[in-house]
């Protein structure tokens, strides 16, 4: 849903950020990595994904928490337990991603 959130608001929407499209990118590599974690392809190498986990969940903690902003028409703590909620559902994306570095390191020993 993200993936596909990003390139319309950018073409429907005003304030559209340059930190927009760094999340997309960030959304993207992700959804690759759990690709290759599913269907059990070769994408990249483990030393790559090894690197690119943790900036990923720092990345989206930073953006989520830090760069985007509530409207003023959603209370402060609704819109972090909203967050909150969205976290638990990229968990199982953020284990995906681990265990295809690892299943990748694996491999190639």
């Amino acid at each position: 849903m993200q993936a596909v959130g990003a390139p319309m608001a950018a073409v429907y929407f005003d304030d559209f950020r340059v930190m927009d499209i760094v999340d997309f990118v960030f959304i993207v590599i992700g959804v690759i990595g759990l690709m290759g974690y599913v269907y059990a392809l070769r994408i990249g190498s483990a030393g790559f994904w090894r690197l690119f986990l943790p900036v990923f969940v720092l990345w989206d903690l930073f953006f989520r928490f830090i760069i985007m902003r509530p409207d003023s028409e959603i209370d402060i703590t609704s819109y972090y337990l909203i967050l909150c909620i969205l976290f638990l559902f990229l968990i199982p994306q953020y284990i995906a991603v681990y265990r295809y570095q690892r299943e990748l390191q694996l491999s190639q020993t």
